[in-house]
């Protein structure tokens, strides 16, 4: 492991830790999930300049939904 993978969790981690800590405190108990998501996500963009790992955004889901569709409608212009 390098050290840029050591203080990238550690400052996750701390960052998870602050942030659950306010939210417990001000009782928005039903965010947790929703600052998790967002931090994750977050993360794993940052982590993905470094990794070179895929970067997944928000249209990420949307061209899988849309991919299909332009396969079977290419389908039906040639069978057209």
């Amino acid at each position: 492991m390098s050290y840029i993978t050591i203080w990238f969790v550690l400052m996750l981690a701390v960052v998870m830790g602050i942030g659950y800590k306010l939210l417990i405190k001000k009782g928005l108990y039903r965010n947790f999930i929703v600052y998790s998501v967002m931090l994750l996500w977050t993360a794993y963009l940052l982590g993905s300049k470094w990794y070179d790992w895929p970067a997944v955004t928000v249209i990420s889901p949307i061209t899988l939904f849309i991919a299909p569709l332009k396969r079977f409608m290419n389908i039906m212009t040639w069978m057209g």
